[in-house]
C-alpha cells in the first residue's frame, strides 16, 4: 500500500494512555501498601516511578516496532527522573545512535561510570569518540576493554592495528600483523586492512599484499581494487593501474558502487582511498555494518554505519549503505535523509536522486518525487536512468501514456542496449498493454526475451496476454510452464499456468494449478476469480460461488466488479 500512515505512532499513544489508565486503577492498591510503594518507586530504586511509567512503556513499544527516534525520546523522559538508571542509559545510547542523534548519545555516554562493565558496542562508541578527537592513547586503553569474544574477536585485532598506525608504532604494527592471521577465520579481511595500513605508512610490501588480495575472487572486492589501483597510479605504475581498473571496474556496469569507484579513480586528487587513520577505522566499521546488514541485524548494522560516518562524514558509499539498512526496515521517510548528503554531480548522485524519488512515491508524495527527477534532468538531461525512473513513477500511478513516453526517451538516450536492459523493454511492454496498445506492446516483450531468454516475469506476462487473447495457446502454455519451473513459488505465474489450462479446456489441470496459486497468493482478487471459474467448469458450484465472493472482498478493479457479481448471481453457464 502506497499510502503511508504512521500507525505505529497511534499505537504508541494508545498504549501510553491505556497503561496510564491501568496504573491509575492500581494506584489505590499501591497507596494502601505504603511499604511496597516506597521500596518500588523511590528515586534511588532500579524500578521506574509511577509518573514516568507511561513514558517507559511507550518507549519499550516504540523500540519493539523499530522506531528508534520515539523510543529514545520516551526513554530520555524517564532518565530525567531516573538519571542513575544504568541499564536504561545503555538502551538509550544505542537507540540514539540508531536514530543518528550522535551528540545526544555522546552526552549520555559521558555520564556513564564503570565503562568496563558495559556492552561491547558502547565501548566501541567511546573508542570512536576518542578517534574523532585523534586521541589514540585513550583509544588504545578503550580497545583493551573490548572482549575477545563475539564481535570483539573479529574487530579487536584490526582496531588495534589501526590504533598502532595512529600512534606511529611500526614495531607493534609488524608484530600484530604477524599474529592476526595465525589460525584466523578472517584472513581476507585482515589482509585487506594490512594492505591499507601498509599503503598509508608507505611500507615496501604494500604492492605484494594488494596483489595477493585481488588474485582470488574470494578476496577481491571493489574497495580493494580501487585502493590498489590508486596506489599503483601514485607510485608511477599508471599502465598497470589503468589495466586493473578496466579489468575489474568496467564502465557501464550498471552497479552504482563500481561507477562511483571509477569516478573516484579518475577524479581523486589525493590518489589514496584511505587518506588518514580515522578513514581506516571508518572502513572497518563500514565493512562490519555491511556484514551485519546482510545478516539482517539491522540495529547493530545501523550503529556501525553511524560510527563509520562519524569518522568519515563525506563518504557517499556509507550514506548509500545507511539508506539500504533503513529501507530494509521499511523506514522510507528516514531512508531519504542520508541520500541528500550525496553530491548530485557524481554517479552516486544520479542513483541517490532515483532512490529518493522512489521513496517519496512510496510515501504517496508523487509530486515531490516528480520534482526530484525533473530537477536532476536540469543538471543531466542525458540521463537514461532518470527517464526510466520517471517511466516507473508514471506506471505506478497508472499513467500509461506518460510512462510510455519516458521509457522510450530512456531507450533513445542509451548508447548501448545490452542484456540488463530487458527490464526497460518489459516495463514499456506492460505500459503499452495497459494503454490497450497491444500491437506496440508485443514487440517490446519479445525484445525483452531476446535480451534475456529465460526471464520468468517476461515469459509469464507475454504468455498470459496470449492466453487472454486466445492466441498462440500452445506456445503460451510452454512459455508459462518454463516460467513456473524457474519460479515455482510465484503465485501470479502459477495462476497464469492454471488460466492457460482453463483456456485450453483442460479444467482439471486448471483447478490443480489455480488452487496452488490461491495458496501462494490467497488475497488476490483475480486469482480467486479464476479459481471460481475453474470450479464451476468441473461442477463444484458452491465452491465456485465462495471463491467469487472472496474475489469481491479483495479489492478487484472497478470494471471487474459487475462481472463477478453476475457470476455469483447466475454462474458461468448463463452468462
Amino acid at each position: 500500500m502506497r499510502i503511508f500512515i504512521r500507525e505505529h505512532l497511534k499505537k504508541i499513544f494508545k498504549l501510553y494512555f491505556c497503561y496510564y489508565s491501568i496504573l491509575i486503577s492500581i494506584s489505590f492498591f499501591i497507596i494502601n501498601h505504603n511499604a511496597f510503594a516506597e521500596s518500588s518507586f523511590n528515586k534511588n530504586s532500579k524500578f521506574i516511578s509511577l509518573n514516568k511509567y507511561g513514558d517507559y512503556l511507550a518507549g519499550s513499544y516504540a523500540s519493539q516496532i523499530g522506531d528508534a527516534v520515539y523510543a529514545a525520546k520516551y526513554y530520555k523522559n524517564v532518565l530525567e527522573v531516573h538519571p542513575k538508571n544504568y541499564e536504561l542509559k545503555i538502551k538509550t545510547i544505542k537507540l540514539l545512535l540508531i536514530a543518528g542523534k550522535v551528540e545526544g548519545a555522546k552526552d549520555l555516554y559521558n555520564s556513564l561510570k564503570d565503562i568496563d562493565r558495559t556492552e561491547e558496542i558502547i565501548k566501541i562508541f567511546g573508542l570512536t569518540i576518542d578517534l574523532k578527537n585523534n586521541n589514540y592513547s585513550s583509544a588504545k586503553k578503550k580497545i583493551d576493554l573490548v572482549s575477545n569474544e563475539g564481535l570483539g574477536r573479529f574487530l579487536k585485532p584490526i582496531l588495534k592495528l589501526w590504533i598502532y598506525a595512529g600512534l606511529g608504532d611500526e614495531k607493534q604494527i609488524n608484530k600484530l600483523i604477524n599474529e592476526i592471521n595465525v589460525n584466523s577465520k578472517f584472513t581476507s579481511f585482515n589482509n585487506y586492512h594490512k594492505a591499507l595500513v601498509y599503503d598509508l605508512i608507505n611500507h615496501p610490501d604494500t604492492e605484494n599484499v594488494y596483489e595477493t588480495l585481488i588474485e582470488s575472487p574470494e578476496t577481491r572486492s571493489i574497495r580493494a581494487i580501487q585502493s590498489y589501483a590508486l596506489y599503483l597510479k601514485r607510485v608511477g605504475k599508471k599502465d598497470k593501474s589503468l589495466s586493473i581498473v578496466n579489468s575489474y571496474l568496467k564502465q557501464n556496469s550498471d552497479n552504482p558502487i563500481i561507477e562511483h569507484a571509477r569516478y573516484n579513480y579518475f577524479n581523486n586528487n589525493t590518489q589514496r582511498n584511505i587518506i588518514s587513520i580515522n578513514y581506516g577505522f571508518a572502513e572497518v566499521f563500514y565493512a562490519t555494518a555491511k556484514a551485519l546488514s546482510e545478516a539482517e541485524d539491522f540495529a547493530l548494522s545501523s550503529i556501525f554505519i553511524r560510527l563509520s560516518i562519524i569518522l568519515r562524514p563525506e563518504s557517499s558509499v556509507s550514506y548509500v549503505l545507511l539508506n539500504e539498512i533503513l529501507e530494509q526496515r521499511g523506514k522510507w521517510d528516514l531512508a531519504i535523509e542520508p541520500l541528500k548528503k550525496i553530491k548530485p554531480n557524481t554517479p552516486l548522485g544520479e542513483y541517490s536522486k532515483i532512490k529518493i524519488a522512489r521513496n517519496l512515491n512510496r510515501l504517496s508524495r508523487e509530486k515531490d518525487a516528480l520534482k526530484v527527477l525533473n530537477d536532476y534532468l536540469e543538471i543531466n538531461p542525458e540521463s537514461a536512468k532518470v527517464y526510466e525512473a520517471l517511466g516507473d513513477l508514471f506506471r505506478s500511478q497508472k499513467m500509461w501514456n506518460k510512462a510510455v513516453d519516458n521509457y522510450n526517451k530512456a531507450i533513445n538516450k542509451k548508447r548501448l542496449i545490452n542484456q540488463k536492459d530487458w527490464r526497460i523493454f518489459y516495463s514499456l511492454g506492460i505500459s503499452y498493454e495497459r494503454a490497450k496498445k497491444w500491437q506496440e506492446a508485443e514487440p517490446n516483450f519479445k525484445k525483452a526475451l531476446e535480451l534475456n531468454p529465460d526471464q520468468p516475469l517476461v515469459m509469464n506476462y507475454l504468455g498470459y496476454s496470449w492466453v487472454e487473447q486466445g492466441k498462440n495457446l500452445n506456445e503460451a502454455l510452454k512459455m508459462i510452464q518454463k516460467a513456473v519451473m524457474l519460479r515455482p513459488r510465484d503465485g501470479y505465474i502459477v495462476d497464469s499456468l492454471g488460466w492457460a489450462f482453463f483456456r485450453l479446456g483442460e479444467f482439471d489441470d486448471a483447478v490443480k494449478n489455480l488452487e496452488r496459486a490461491v495458496t501462494l497468493e490467497p488475497e488476490d482478487s483475480i486469482i480467486n476469480e479464476h479459481l471460481g471459474d475453474a470450479y464451476w467448469k468441473v461442477g463444484r458450484f458452491r465452491e465456485a460461488i465462495f471463491q467469487w465472493r472472496r474475489a469481491l472482498e479483495f479489492g478487484p478493479e472497478k470494471a471487474a466488479i459487475p462481472k463477478i457479481k453476475l457470476r455469483i448471481e447466475k454462474g458461468l453457464t448463463k452468462i
